[in-house]
């Protein structure tokens, strides 16, 4: 379930959004991870231990529909 996707948070160009994770909103359902696989880090357990920072633009996508399908509604994604 875990897995570590490329540094999400590399580089500065055509950074677009900011995303951060409210651990104790956070109860394992692993939806964001499905819905945004390059974008969200889950622990062994499946809660998302993703690092707040910035999504680079080829992201932004798979960043929102991750943040859209947790139903505890933990992630929150920024302009």
């Amino acid at each position: 379930m875990g897995g570590h996707p490329r540094d999400v948070h590399a580089g500065d160009q055509g950074l677009t959004m900011r995303i951060s994770v409210d651990s104790d909103k956070c109860t394992g359902h692993a939806l964001c991870r499905a819905a945004g696989p390059n974008v969200y880090v889950l622990d062994e357990l499946g809660f998302n231990v993703t690092p707040a920072g910035e999504v680079p633009l080829e992201l932004a996508d798979e960043a929102v529909r991750g943040a859209l399908s947790c139903p505890e509604s933990a992630i929150t994604v920024e302009d």
